[in-house]
């Protein structure tokens, strides 16, 4: 029988994310052979899944009922707790598309107040909108670039239509961004 202690973590005991991906797939489906269906096993691979993890935790997950199986009370909190870790992982592989794609990461913006205000704001906006996972850090100084300040940046404005790009990585040579 599973106690309740923190130490009896279910990774240790052997619980597997084959065992969560049947649990989520059986709350979502209800069924075996829909959950087996849903994540690409034979019905018998996952029954033998749902045994092992009966075995893991010490307490059934199933009982059948007239239209075929159901979930106890602990198999209800654990195909839950399977869907949420499902979700983070899908979070997860999405993120890495996006910093893969070059749509996540930070650019530091140092601008003079006006052209920041006429120029600067109205294209950090825009990219806000189309690159939402991109963080900005606009630095607004009364002037550029003689006195840049003493952070590096990947861009400046400064006045009229100088806009001030610094490919190496920043005003001060630093080359992370």
């Amino acid at each position: 029988m599973l106690l309740p202690r923190a130490s009896d973590n279910l990774l240790r005991r052997g619980l597997k994310l084959s065992h969560l991906r049947i649990l989520a797939a059986l709350g979502d489906a209800g069924q075996l052979t829909g959950a087996a269906a849903a994540i690409g096993v034979s019905q018998p691979a996952a029954s033998r899944l749902v045994a092992e993890i009966e075995q893991i935790i010490g307490h059934p997950v199933h009982e059948r009922t007239g239209r075929g199986i159901g979930l106890t009370a602990i198999g209800r909190a654990l195909a839950l707790r399977a869907s949420r870790v499902r979700m983070e992982l899908d979070d997860a592989a999405r993120d890495l598309v996006e910093i893969a794609t070059g749509g996540v990461g930070h650019v530091r913006i140092g601008a003079v107040t006006g052209p920041a205000l006429d120029r600067v704001l109205p294209a950090l906006n825009a990219e806000r909108q189309r690159h939402p996972n991109v963080t900005t850090f606009p630095i607004w100084e009364a002037r550029l670039p003689g006195d840049a300040p003493q952070m590096p940046l990947d861009l400046g404005a400064a006045n009229g239509n100088n806009v001030l790009a610094f490919p190496n990585g920043g005003v001060n040579g630093d080359k992370e961004a």
